[in-house]
């Protein structure tokens, strides 16, 4: 399934696992799950959210539309749009101070947290900073992702949100990890060309009622659990894979020597002029160039 509003970089969430949210065929989607009363339904709850963030973007567009030149329009985006949009996720954000590292003695301007969350960490910046970049003059010492990644892998914080209003992260603690890891979910595409199944992912997984509530209970948070099975789905998909490979290899192989005009490959196999590790090579080699044909636009 396409997800034309969302990006997914590394492991934190599977497409997978956005799938099942998206059908409604996983563990913690139901009403209770979300702390409203049974007899309420979920998806009312998303439409009314819709309605109310669409009414904050439209407002917000025309504040960051008024802004002068070289404003990032930060108090706009925070104000205006996301802090609203996030207490639709029942979020009840406030403004943070900077937290000093006791050992290191760095400096972490988080500028916002969840005071329902125990100080869930929420970074917000202006519609005109660059998420991946650090602002030219002045703001953090890092950009605004590097910051809150370098923050959750210092913290006992494990997950985190960084946005700045048009694209808005989910991060987790990647202390082992090499490459860049975070799910995006680009708010000004999903408001801009009214992408409601996107949106309703975007509600039902990053509900406050997802996060961990407190510090010290990530392992029973929901978004842990939906990590947790994209790191065993993505080890059922590689163990198919390799299965597949495996069977591929043989058909292969035993296809080739069959062959009827294959006279001089089975003649070199018979007096091991070809060794049986050189001739499996040429078919993984064979199997792995199909593999990247396919994956080719």
């Amino acid at each position: 399934m396409n997800f034309p509003g969302i990006n997914i970089q590394g492991n934190i969430v599977s497409s997978e696992i956005l799938e099942k949210i998206r059908s409604e065929d996983i563990k913690f989607q139901t009403a209770a799950d979300f702390k409203l009363d049974r007899k309420t339904s979920v998806r009312d709850e998303i439409g009314i959210a819709w309605a109310a963030a669409r009414a904050h973007y439209t407002a917000f567009r025309l504040r960051i539309d008024r802004l002068k030149e070289g404003d990032t329009g930060t108090s706009e985006t925070r104000n205006s749009w996301i802090i609203p949009l996030l207490r639709e996720l029942g979020y009840n954000v406030e403004k943070a101070s900077a937290f000093i590292h006791p050992t290191s003695q760095k400096s972490y301007a988080i500028s916002h947290l969840a005071a329902n969350l125990d100080a869930f960490p929420i970074h917000i910046m202006g519609f005109n900073d660059d998420l991946d970049k650090r602002r030219e003059a002045g703001g953090p010492r890092l950009s605004p992702h590097a910051l809150v990644q370098e923050y959750l892998n210092n913290t006992e914080h494990v997950y985190a949100l960084v946005t700045n209003g048009r694209f808005l992260r989910l991060l987790r603690d990647a202390t082992r990890l090499v490459r860049i890891s975070y799910l995006e979910f680009n708010l000004e595409k999903i408001m801009e060309e009214e992408l409601y199944s996107d949106f309703a992912i975007f509600f039902r997984l990053l509900h406050a009622t997802r996060m961990p509530q407190k510090t010290d209970e990530v392992e029973n948070s929901y978004i842990e659990y939906y990590h947790q099975e994209s790191l065993a789905s993505g080890s059922r998909i590689r163990e198919k894979l390799s299965k597949a490979v495996e069977d591929s290899i043989k058909e292969l192989a035993n296809g080739f020597l069959r062959h009827p005009k294959n006279t001089l490959l089975r003649e070199q196999i018979t007096n091991d002029s070809l060794k049986p590790a050189s001739y499996y090579l040429y078919q993984l080699r064979l199997i792995y160039r199909l593999l990247s044909l396919i994956r080719e636009p």
